[in-house]
């Protein structure tokens, strides 16, 4: 997963610049995340692969660690992992819950840019600290 935002990040430049498409502009090419490797999470998008709650999970707990066990989690428990994601970033990092997990669980293709803008959110919180 290591690149993955920035790899997604370029996706959506060339898509822009191919059809012009201002709905899909992208952010500053200076902004790219972090995401570290963590069992079940297989990110190809920025919005299915998010649909279980453990993408949300595993980039929180990259940043705190000692928040949850994130190896109790599964992806079946997905209102579970959304609360729990949602809950930690707001408690514990004052990242406002921009994401609804009732709106997250009412699809299984949530809106990639409310998810990338979400992302975003987690990624300014921490981008200056120690990894």
């Amino acid at each position: 997963m290591a690149g993955f935002i920035r790899r997604e990040r370029e996706r959506e430049i060339e898509k822009y610049e191919e059809d012009g498409d201002q709905s899909n502009d992208p952010t500053p090419s200076d902004q790219e995340a972090i995401v570290t490797v963590r069992k079940n999470v297989q990110l190809d998008n920025f919005s299915s692969s998010w649909a279980d709650g453990l993408a949300f999970c595993a980039l929180i707990h990259h940043f705190l660690p000692d928040a949850f066990d994130y190896h109790q989690l599964t992806p079946k428990d997905r209102r579970h992992n959304f609360e729990l994601a949602f809950k930690v970033a707001d408690e514990k990092a004052d990242i406002f819950p921009l994401l609804d997990v009732d709106d997250m669980m009412a699809t299984r293709k949530p809106d990639w840019k409310c998810v990338f803008t979400y992302v975003q959110s987690i990624y300014r919180r921490f981008k200056d600290e120690e990894i």
